[in-house]
């Protein structure tokens, strides 16, 4: 029962789980033992590998840090805190605050686009934003770009 719980609170995959669940419920005692040996092992060695390699990347991230923007230093330790990862210079970052704001940035995106767009969205509905976002890639693709829509 321990084992089950384990794999189901921290595995890696899902593949993996499902087959090591399978094997606790057909065959408890082999495959718990089995999972001693090996399961808990490979999390425990990859969690160590992952705390490492991140360790290791310091100095480099470090190096990249000579390449800040130094007017958005003052929002260091907040970013740091949230993500972890430093802000380097190049990228961009703009608070969409409604969805009038964020529909007017990705139609702006999708008029920029010069060899493909990949847009992806969860639902996409029959009403006049679904028709005003086919018409925007519509137009993009008839001038020449790639245009992929997963939904």
């Amino acid at each position: 029962m321990v084992c089950a719980v384990r794999e189901i609170m921290i595995s890696r995959t899902s593949q993996g789980s499902i087959a090591w669940l399978l094997s606790l419920a057909l065959l408890p005692f082999p495959t718990a033992f089995l999972y001693l040996i090996f399961g808990w092992k490979a999390f425990d060695d990859y969690a160590t590998d992952r705390i490492r390699n991140g360790r290791a990347a310091r100095p480099l991230r470090a190096k990249d840090l000579a390449l800040i923007d130094r007017e958005t230093s003052h929002l260091w330790p907040v970013q740091v805190k949230v993500s972890e990862v430093p802000f380097l210079n190049g990228n961009e970052v703009d608070i969409l605050v409604d969805g009038k704001a964020t529909f007017d940035s990705i139609f702006e995106g999708i008029a920029k686009a010069k060899k493909y767009l990949l847009v992806q969205f969860y639902i996409v509905r029959d009403d006049a934003l679904g028709k005003e976002l086919a018409e925007r890639l519509i137009e993009r693709a008839k001038a020449g770009v790639q245009v992929y829509l997963l939904y």
